[in-house]
Formats: C-alpha cells, structure tokens, sequence
C-alpha cells in the first residue's frame, strides 16, 4: 500500500491498515481504499440500519461513537471485533453513506496501544515530510480547524480527484472521514456536524475501558 522512502511509524501503520485507506505516500497514485470495506479486518453488522441498530452497534465499544446531523441514515454499519480483530484490544467501528457527493466513510477507532497525542504527532510529522520531501508524496497535507476547536488534516490527491480527513475528539477517538469524489470543503462540513450517537439508559460496562 505504501511506496516511499520514507519510515513510517508504528502507530501510522497501524491505522493504515486497520481503516484500509491509503495516506497518499509515493511519486504516483496509490491504489484506492477498498470503499465496500473501510475496516479491513471488520464484518458488516448491519445494512440499512435503523436508529435502535446504531445505538446497538454503539454499545459494543469503550466510547460513544458519532455520525454526522448533515447526512441521512448510513447504508452499513462495520464493526471491528476487539477480541479477534487485527489489533486485539482495540476498538473501531465504519459507518457507510450513500451521499450527493457519493459514497463517505466514516470510521472510529481507539487503539489500545497507540495514544492520542502520538497519534497527533505522527499526522503533524506527515506534514512536516511531505514539506521536506515533496517527491514521496502523491498529493498535498494541510492543517484546518474544525468549529469545536480540533485540528484535522486534510490529505488531497494531486489530481483532485478525492480528499480525506484525519483527526482526534477529546476522548482519544481518531477519526477518518473520506470518499472517493470528496472534496476538502465537503469533508469538513461533514466532520462538522458529528453528534454523538444517542444511546438510552446507562453506557454501563460496555463502555468500560
């Protein structure tokens, strides 16, 4: 999946491979993410999902996911399994949209190994290489804000042709919000309307860490 040089970390190669997206590394184009899948290792849980399937799928995990108010209901619903995923422990959830725009992915993942802050540093260091080392990177990084405060990268292919966009929530959760035709602007309007999903009653254990 990658084609460069360059010595990517740990931490990078994890998320990598486990939301099965391609950081635009190397002199040429990537090949695409699988969009049918954008958790390698994870087993669709639900099609067509309704509200009740959304907070079900919630309530398997160690944080409360969240989806974005600007689009409809996600087509699929694909869940990583903590104890025979590929990173046990680890918790990651995909939900699947059918927009205007085309297809978005949205996936959450909270890695057992990996910190937020590390994770923070590994995406400033990708801006950082691609500054210094333009020819490893197919496409351009850059820093933007969302409306709560978070920083989030945005990676574009050379061509135009689609965009992603990376971040971290107050809770250690890293985001990744990407489609095939999606655009910079698009994206954040989205990831700018994430809300928490609504779940009744007490998290309880399940939302234990």
């Amino acid at each position: 999946m990658l084609r460069s040089r360059l010595a990517v970390s740990v931490a990078l190669l994890l998320t990598i491979a486990a939301t099965n997206s391609c950081y635009l590394f190397g002199p040429g184009p990537p090949p695409p993410p699988n969009w049918g899948r954008p958790l390698s290792s994870g087993k669709v849980t639900s099609r067509e999902p309704t509200s009740k399937d959304l907070a079900i799928a919630a309530s398997h995990l160690p944080f409360v996911p969240q989806t974005p108010t600007s689009l409809t209901q996600p087509t699929r619903v694909i869940e990583e399994d903590r104890a025979t995923g590929s990173y046990p422990g680890s918790a990651a959830v995909a939900f699947v949209y059918q927009t205007a725009q085309g297809q978005v992915d949205v996936t959450e993942v909270r890695y057992r190994s990996v910190t937020a802050a590390g994770y923070m540093k590994e995406l400033h260091a990708i801006v950082d290489q691609s500054a210094a080392d333009p020819v490893n990177f197919y496409g351009a990084f850059a820093w933007v804000r969302l409306t709560d405060g978070a920083a989030a990268l945005s990676s574009t292919a050379a061509d135009g042709s689609r965009s992603e966009l990376t971040w971290v929530t107050a809770d250690g959760v890293q985001m990744r919000l990407m489609g095939p035709s999606l655009t910079v602007t698009q994206a954040v309007a989205i990831a700018n309307s994430m809300k928490p999903i609504t779940i009744s009653g007490s998290h309880g254990s399940s939302h234990s860490t």
